[in-house]
């Protein structure tokens, strides 16, 4: 079953970006670092761990058209 981003937030420099990702029955996160893919079929815990303080300013955003 192919995946679909249900959600994305980001830090107010743009650093960082955090989609939610559904595919089948399941839900995972992308962690993004500018234009870099950090760690991609994550759990929350593993977003917090790998945020630390700044997972506490993210901001949701509009998803981008033409996402998978």
């Amino acid at each position: 079953m192919a995946e679909r981003i249900i959600g994305a937030m980001r830090t107010a420099d743009g650093y960082w970006r955090v989609e939610v990702v559904k595919e089948g029955r399941g839900q995972w996160f992308r962690v993004w670092h500018g234009a870099t893919v950090v760690h991609d079929r994550a759990g929350i815990s593993t977003v917090q761990r790998i945020l630390g303080d700044t997972f506490d300013t993210l901001q949701p955003v509009e998803i981008e058209s033409g996402a998978a």
